[in-house]
């Protein structure tokens, strides 16, 4: 845990930030910042990076922390079905089973139930996942990635080269073995997948750099009875990206704000992390490609939010749930599900918390009053 000297020069750089950024005092600031935090336990991080400071106090309290969050999500989501978003194979099979588009699995790596995989190779040794490597289709871009993991930690991009039977990972050639050897090295409590790498929609290709596929975020709540997309938000790859992970602008990539109905971007937001460690400007263009980002049209948007309200539906024992969803040249395909979904992508992404509609929800379904304090 951090020290308190620690948690001060935080509030302090957070406070000569905005401070430098609007010519107003530093210590004016400062006072908003304790303020915060002592009246909705929002601390410097999230009110910089949400525009908190740009906003009446009176919204402040739509505002929620994680942790406040998961209290709701833990009382919601149930114990033994939380498997089915935590672990990335049993996501996977449960929307094979359901008809729901997914990446073509190749192979796992470790520890893996025989009715979740079929005919889907299941390996424990080096030798022949070098094999099954080697024998992907030249040019073949493909992920291997643990199951559980989080936030794109411990995902390998690779590809087989055009020539030969080499492998290469972001321009550095390696061989089949090379690559399994260091999966297989991993202690034995990690599962993996091989699956192929998807590629974004051809509409999209100007807002992500390089080859990156970001992903929709949505969040959806199912009450029983009925279903609804609380949000959905883009997340737009910068050059050089492994993942799409946002992370309140420490990843350099972008959020984007999604018009539901329209499925148009609103506007996006990017933090400069040499000038500012919190401040989460609006971005108006992708900066490596250019291209202007409000107003942008996602398409086969009638075709994903059909896609992710099925997909809520068939979890539905697990009642809210964040779906990261790539929009491809086949349509929408699903890439994980998360019931500890952070509200900081909808926070900065719409200036606005999730701290009203997930009370509604708690209340009128499940009669949680308090889970939220």
């Amino acid at each position: 845990m951090p020290s308190i000297p620690t948690k001060t020069r935080e509030y302090v750089f957070a406070a000569r930030a905005l401070a430098h950024d609007d010519g107003r005092s530093w210590p004016r600031h400062l006072v908003c910042l304790a303020r915060t935090r002592l009246a909705h336990n929002i601390g410097p991080a999230d009110y910089v990076a949400c525009g908190m400071y740009a906003l009446p106090t009176s919204a402040f309290g739509e505002f929620l922390k994680k942790k406040s969050l998961e209290a709701l999500q833990a009382a919601v989501n149930l114990v033994e079905v939380r498997p089915f978003a935590d672990d990335k194979l049993r996501f996977w099979r449960h929307c094979v089973d359901a008809g729901l588009p997914v990446p073509r699995l190749h192979a796992v790596v470790g520890a893996a139930e025989p009715g979740l995989v079929g005919e889907i190779p299941v390996l424990r040794d080096a030798a022949p996942l070098a094999r099954i490597l080697a024998a992907l289709p030249p040019g073949t871009a493909f992920v291997i990635k643990p199951t559980d993991g989080d936030c794109g930690r411990g995902v390998l991009v690779l590809a087989r080269a055009d020539h030969g039977d080499g492998i290469v990972e972001r321009g550095a050639p390696l061989s089949p073995a090379d690559v399994a050897e260091q999966i297989i090295a991993v202690p034995d409590q990690v599962t993996w997948l091989v699956q192929k790498r998807i590629t974004a929609h051809p509409d999209l290709r100007p807002i992500m750099a390089g080859d990156g596929v970001g992903t929709v975020r949505a969040v959806t709540l199912h009450d029983g009875a009925a279903l609804s997309i609380l949000h959905c938000s883009l997340r737009i790859t910068a050059a050089g990206a492994v993942a799409d992970n946002f992370n309140h602008g420490e990843s350099s990539n972008l959020l984007g704000d999604i018009d539901l109905e329209h499925g148009t971007l609103v506007r996006a937001w990017w933090r400069d992390r040499r000038a500012h460690r919190f401040l989460v400007r609006e971005q108006p263009t992708q900066l490596d490609t250019g291209a202007s980002l409000a107003g942008v049209a996602l398409p086969c948007w009638p075709e994903t939010i059909a896609a992710i309200l099925k997909a809520a539906e068939v979890m539905g024992d697990l009642p809210t749930l964040g779906f990261d969803v790539a929009i491809t040249p086949r349509g929408p395909v699903f890439l994980e599900a998360n019931w500890r979904w952070d509200p900081g992508l909808p926070q900065v992404a719409r200036r606005q918390g999730p701290r009203p509609a997930m009370e509604r929800f708690a209340a009128e379904r499940w009669g949680l009053q308090a889970t939220l304090q």
